[in-house]
């Protein structure tokens, strides 16, 4: 955001409005075998997640992305409790830094 507090805090509002539920959603979607949404929740906090430093998250959704793109589907089930919990902690770290 080349340090514009402001257009960085409306971006990790958006983020947060649009990905609140992905934990869930995340979690439904891996249950229910439905891949290719999976790939299409990856490619779209791929890059949301680079831009915003949310290092952890960006490397786990790289890496369930890869599995997708190489067909290891049966590997998935294996992030839906890490999913949640880097997700939480992400957006506990969004909410302290919007609430200073």
């Amino acid at each position: 955001m080349n340090g514009n507090d402001i257009s960085y805090r409306e971006v990790l509002k958006e983020f947060l409005d649009a990905y609140i539920q992905s934990d869930r959603v995340f979690k439904g979607l891996v249950q229910d075998q439905r891949f290719t949404q999976i790939q299409m929740l990856c490619f779209d906090m791929k890059g949301l997640t680079g831009s915003i430093g949310a290092k952890e998250m960006h490397v786990m959704i790289n890496e369930i992305y890869q599995h997708i793109l190489y067909k290891k589907p049966e590997l998935l089930h294996s992030y839906v409790s890490e999913y949640k919990k880097v997700f939480t902690t992400l957006q506990n770290s969004i909410e302290r830094y919007l609430a200073s």
